[in-house]
């Protein structure tokens, strides 16, 4: 079933993971090239050609707010933020991608959001209502 995908560029820490364990030498290439570029400091900010897959600017920020999922909440750090997501350290529990989550921002309100990846630096979020890309 893989193999009718093609070649897609690795997007996510999911897909790396499958596309690691497949027989396609080119899969595995990818998934090497996208944990090469930076999944063990953050999300992986370019894809196998080198391009930028950031489709908004990030901005940092060191604040204290709050995470919902799965019925409970949790105390986090808020690492960065752009108009489409989010990167925050959860405090103990640390959501899996795909989980759907709520997440308060500063003069932004509670925002819907789906993890999109978790690993050392944190966890990213990408916002329900993001806007279209820039």
């Amino acid at each position: 079933m893989i193999e009718r995908l093609g070649v897609p560029p690795v997007t996510n820490e999911a897909q790396a993971r499958i596309y690691a364990s497949s027989i396609n030498d080119r899969h595995r290439d990818a998934a090497s090239a996208w944990i090469a570029q930076g999944a063990d400091a953050g999300e992986p900010r370019a894809d196998v050609e080198g391009r930028d897959r950031r489709r908004y600017a990030r901005h940092p920020i060191d604040g204290i707010t709050e995470l919902w999922f799965q019925g409970r909440s949790a105390p986090c750090r808020l690492v960065d933020l752009s108009p489409g997501g989010a990167r925050v350290v959860p405090d103990g529990v640390e959501p899996v991608p795909g989980t759907a989550v709520r997440v308060a921002l500063p003069e932004a309100g509670i925002r819907d959001a789906t993890v999109v990846f978790r690993n050392k630096a944190g966890v990213g979020l990408e916002f329900a209502d993001r806007p279209a890309a820039a």
